[in-house]
């Protein structure tokens, strides 16, 4: 079986990428996960753990990257450019082809980045079945941010990364295709609140009836002044019909989604189309180059009898660096298990993924 995960991974270290630079304002221009620049990145975070990486909207601004090593363009917007391509003998190529514009001007940041494959991965990839001139593309981001003093608000599309694994959390999965959303996060202290809402791709039944897939969630952050440890609670929920619009309900950060159903406000089987999850996260720094993680998933916890009850999932990892035979390294392990009906739902494709991906643990359930 192909792992179109990893071909994802080796197209993020192309043989090849050009980068231009245009000058307008600012000099906090993010930079996308696709670029090389990432490998510098996780080096430095498990060299040194910085915790207050996990109070910013990813894909991050160029301050998060080290200099010295990345010798980023000190400009105040870039124009990017990245090919890549993959011989995968006995199989079809892999052609990719990025792009990117990100600025700043003052506090409002703002970044578009289109990306083309080659046929037949636009939906492995990118998950859009479209295909023109034996390629396939899509936007994977487009947003604009705006930074105050304690106040943060995105609204676009970008990925989503909740929780402490970058590319394999069981929370949501920053290598799912990427979705239109606005999350606005507020700093009290040393706590992050930040309350999301989403609209997934739709769905289309047998009967020719379009499906609205819609998501929101909200989670705490606390990171201590001494940033020795992180803790973070929250729930997501998915919840989809035909012509389903905004619940108003959902964006409320401090009314737990379980209440709903106690309210009488979600619907009972078979036409129930809520499916939320609850989950923890959490790590701990036991020196600058060595740090313990886990993460906790309850998915769609009953209030009522039920021969399905609570579905699990738990991870435990630790990451660091150290020389290995007079070799500086950095490393990460990680054991998960999922229960067979975590992310699973009867309801109208209320079963967690976006275009064909798990928005879960990329993987999916059952292991």
């Amino acid at each position: 079986m192909t792992d179109y995960h990893q071909i994802r991974r080796i197209l993020s270290s192309p043989i090849l990428g050009v980068f231009f630079c245009l000058s307008l304002y600012g000099q906090g221009y993010p930079i996308p996960a696709i670029s090389p620049y990432m490998i510098f990145f996780h080096q430095d975070f498990r060299k040194n753990h910085d915790l207050s990486v996990f109070r910013q909207f990813y894909p991050f601004e160029k301050d998060r990257f080290t200099s010295d090593k990345t010798d980023l363009p000190d400009k105040h917007a870039v124009f990017g450019i990245l090919p890549g391509y993959q011989y995968r003998s006995g199989e079809d190529d892999v052609a990719s082809f990025n792009f990117w514009l990100s600025g700043q001007m003052n506090n409002i940041t703002v970044m578009a980045e289109p990306v083309f494959v080659s046929d037949p991965f636009g939906h492995s990839i990118l998950g859009t079945d479209y295909v023109r001139m034996n390629a396939s593309g899509r936007v994977n981001n487009a947003f604009i941010r705006y930074y105050g003093k304690n106040l943060a608000v995105q609204m676009g599309r970008s990925p989503l990364v909740w929780g402490q694994s970058w590319t394999h959390s069981i929370i949501h999965s920053s290598l799912a295709p990427t979705y239109d959303h606005i999350s606005v996060r507020y700093n009290l202290a040393s706590i992050q609140l930040e309350v999301m809402s989403g609209q997934l791709g739709s769905e289309e039944t047998t009967e020719g009836e379009t499906i609205r897939r819609l998501t929101a969630g909200h989670r705490f952050t606390w990171i201590p002044e001494h940033a020795r440890w992180l803790l973070g609670f929250g729930e997501q929920i998915v919840y989809t019909g035909v012509n389903r619009s905004l619940e108003m309900m959902y964006l409320n950060p401090f009314v737990p989604f379980a209440f709903s159903a106690l309210e009488g406000e979600e619907a009972s089987y078979p036409s129930d189309n809520d499916n939320s999850a609850i989950f923890l996260y959490g790590r701990f720094v036991i020196n600058p180059s060595l740090s313990l993680y886990a993460e906790f998933l309850i998915d769609d916890f009953q209030v009522d009898p039920d021969p399905l009850q609570q579905m699990l999932g738990y991870k435990i990892g630790v990451d660091g660096a150290r020389e290995f035979f007079n070799m500086p390294m950095t490393w990460e392990a990680e054991v998960t298990r999922i229960d067979s009906w975590t992310y699973i739902h009867h309801g109208q494709f209320s079963t967690w993924q976006n275009r064909g991906h798990a928005t879960g643990y990329l993987y999916g359930p059952d292991l």
